[in-house]
């Protein structure tokens, strides 16, 4: 299309040819528009009125101006993506496109927030804050760590609800490698203090106490690993000379070192006596160890 220079509009403007002037001059306008559709990635729109609030965006994003909330929401209406991030690439920072770039997933920088906070803009600001938290919860389902300054910002941003899932995600996470025979480091240790979990630590001590007396007392072949096993328990008691009750004993008497395997049948007279000499009572060190506390209770009980 042809352009019209100032010569021609201002010989038009003396000739008083009005009708003339203002055709030529919305002749312009579409020329124009049409340019900054192609500049800014915006040619699927078919509008070419130049009283198109397509227009008015477009001429902003040409200037330079802020696009306000509803110049953003047409171009996201129209699925004009690119317009939108040419423009707030160059246009002058405004509330409306940084809650778009929140709406895309992209991190906020820390001059972004403080314009935010210098211009009194809350509700973006909890907008972002609520959408980051989010962001980091999922990161923390998907069993991704979060980093020290992810932590900080929870804690700066007053998520505590999403900080109390990280430390129980972490802290369960923990406990699973300690169950596999994984030991915690330093780091572990202080993580797990500072945030009020000791009862890892404890449970860690636990599973490595069990295992050492589990070796001990010949019982190391017992499936059973975690410390909440009553084996644990007892061998415990064991091992500080304090006598068992009868349901301890009674324990002992029906649970075996692993599970038996009978030849033939189950009820064969074979598969009876290695299931009988397969229980957890007849273990020479723990049977000696048990006898030996209650000879040493009955002995004190008849000196008295």
């Amino acid at each position: 299309m042809q352009t019209v220079g100032e010569s021609d509009i201002k010989f038009l403007r003396e000739q008083k040819l009005t009708e003339t002037l203002k055709i030529v001059s919305e002749m312009e306008e579409k020329r124009k528009f049409a340019e900054l559709k192609v500049k800014y990635k915006a040619t699927e729109n078919t509008d070419s009125s130049p009283d198109s609030h397509l227009y008015k965006v477009l001429k902003k994003i040409d200037a330079g101006s802020q696009l306000g909330e509803p110049d953003i929401n047409l171009l996201k209406k129209r699925k004009l993506t690119e317009t939108i991030a040419i423009g707030i690439k160059k246009c002058e920072k405004s509330a409306a496109s940084i809650k778009y770039r929140i709406e895309m997933g992209e991190s906020l920088s820390e001059a972004d927030v403080n314009w935010l906070k210098k211009n009194g803009q809350t509700e973006t600001l909890a907008f972002w804050i609520e959408k980051h938290a989010a962001s980091l919860k999922s990161q923390i389902e998907a069993g991704e760590p979060l980093s020290e300054a992810d932590v900080n910002w929870l804690r700066k941003n007053g998520q505590t609800e999403t900080l109390a899932f990280w430390i129980e995600k972490h802290a369960a996470s923990l406990k699973s490698q300690i169950e596999v025979g994984k030991q915690l480091s330093k780091a572990d240790v202080n993580w797990l203090r500072k945030n009020g979990r000791e009862d890892v630590i404890i449970f860690a001590q636990d599973f490595a106490n069990f295992a050492r007396l589990k070796k001990k007392y010949d019982v190391w072949e017992y499936k059973y690993k975690l410390p909440s096993c009553p084996l644990y328990a007892i061998i415990q008691k064991l091992e500080k000379g304090e006598r068992l009750e009868e349901m301890d004993v009674a324990w002992l008497q029906e649970n075996n070192v692993e599970e038996s395997q009978p030849r033939y049948s189950y009820y064969s007279y074979y598969g009876e006596q290695r299931s009988e000499g397969n229980k957890l009572f007849n273990i020479k060190k723990i049977r000696i160890a048990y006898h030996k506390i209650e000879a040493t209770f009955y002995e004190q009980e008849y000196g008295r």
